[in-house]
């Protein structure tokens, strides 16, 4: 096979150099991100209550940094963060209204009401993504001016599932999608279950979950909110369960099984191989696991722009036991015979289109 080329046009070569520093910039506007939120915050409450109204939040943003961190968060992460009220959203949401007082703990499991100060930073919903051929990121967080309180479901200290705004606004889609007999893989405090339950041309619900304390807590303290005689709950590995499945046996698959973009990428290459178990399947946060996908492709094209490392071929690129340089290998395998000539090409191998169709014929595990 002949490896992936890249075009030398002056044109073109600069077009991937606009590339490669727009993701640098994201990259650290990222990981400037990460750092803020990771502030413990007690710290943030202090400086919030020395703030006078009106305070900018950029101001407030780059006080926690030693350096000027303003130009960074004007150009990577401004865009990205609002002041929202979430009180709508929540207050109409049938099952955060039906949870917003419950207080319950059973063993490692916790289903609690955690409260969101004012300044305080939390996801919002989808990282945004521009057009081609760049496709900018803009993480999508926002803040309030009040404090709110949300349920939160955890286990053994880590939380599983919290009912923010970014969980509802994330599930809209599949949960609007979701008819017929549906199949979810992972219950955790039931909220897409619940959605689906609700909906007229959803005639049966059927939850995959492997934890039997999660299952144990489920039907004690949340079934009772369900419409009956419409969930399913069967204990058991989600991918055993698909395996065995025949093909077409729902007409509605969501896959649940992951924390964020991050751990779910792995795990979602491994279910994109199962799913003929359902007409139409649907992940939670597929988007964002895209844009993460996306960043491996960008830094692949950074490393085959190099001709040093180009010139290596697959010695490159020998799959390690590690993720990353296991799903490197299978990029370079995939991307054998691809030649990228003009803006078109860029876009296309960047496309969503593109990144479903490699993400089901990697073969990292």
């Amino acid at each position: 096979m002949v490896a992936m080329k890249l075009s030398r046009d002056p044109k073109f070569e600069s077009l991937l150099a606009r590339l490669f520093q727009r993701e640098h910039l994201q990259e650290e506007a990222s990981s400037l991100l990460n750092e803020f939120l990771s502030i413990p915050v007690e710290e943030k409450q202090a400086v919030f209550a020395s703030l006078k109204p009106g305070f900018p939040f950029r101001d407030y943003f780059c006080s926690f940094f030693y350096e000027d961190v303003s130009a960074l968060y004007e150009e990577g992460l401004k865009k990205g963060i609002r002041c929202i009220d979430p009180t709508p959203l929540l207050s109409e949401n049938p099952y955060w209204e039906k949870l917003r007082d419950l207080k319950i703990q059973e063993g490692n499991l916790k289903l609690i009401q955690k409260e969101v100060g004012p300044y305080s930073l939390y996801p919002y919903s989808f990282t945004e993504v521009g057009s081609a051929p760049f496709y900018e990121e803009t993480p999508c967080f926002a803040y309030s001016s009040h404090s709110f309180s949300y349920p939160e479901f955890s286990s053994s200290g880590r939380p599983w599932m919290s009912l923010l705004p970014h969980e509802i606004l994330t599930m809209q889609e599949p949960i609007q999608n979701a008819k017929g007999k549906v199949l979810t893989y992972g219950l955790g405090m039931g909220y897409f279950a619940y959605m689906a339950c609700l909906k007229e041309d959803v005639s049966s619900v059927t939850a995959v979950e492997k934890d039997p304390a999660v299952l144990a807590f489920f039907r004690e303290h949340l079934l009772p909110f369900f419409p009956k005689q419409k969930l399913i709950l069967i204990k058991g590995d989600a991918l055993e369960f698909a395996g065995k499945g025949e093909k077409g046996s729902y007409d509605f698959l969501f896959m649940d099984v992951h924390h964020d973009a991050e751990d779910g990428l792995p795990i979602y290459l491994r279910f994109k191989k199962s799913e003929g178990i359902a007409l139409r399947s649907e992940y939670w946060i597929e988007r964002d696991i895209l844009v993460y996908l996306r960043r491996y492709l960008i830094a692949f094209l950074e490393e085959q722009n190099n001709p040093e490392i180009a010139k290596e071929g697959g010695k490159a690129y020998l799959p390690g036991k590690d993720f990353p340089s296991r799903l490197f290998s299978e990029i370079y395998r995939l991307s054998e015979g691809v030649s990228l000539e003009n803006e078109g090409d860029l876009a296309e191998f960047l496309s969503d289109e593109n990144l479903k169709r490699m993400a089901a014929e990697l073969k990292v595990f």
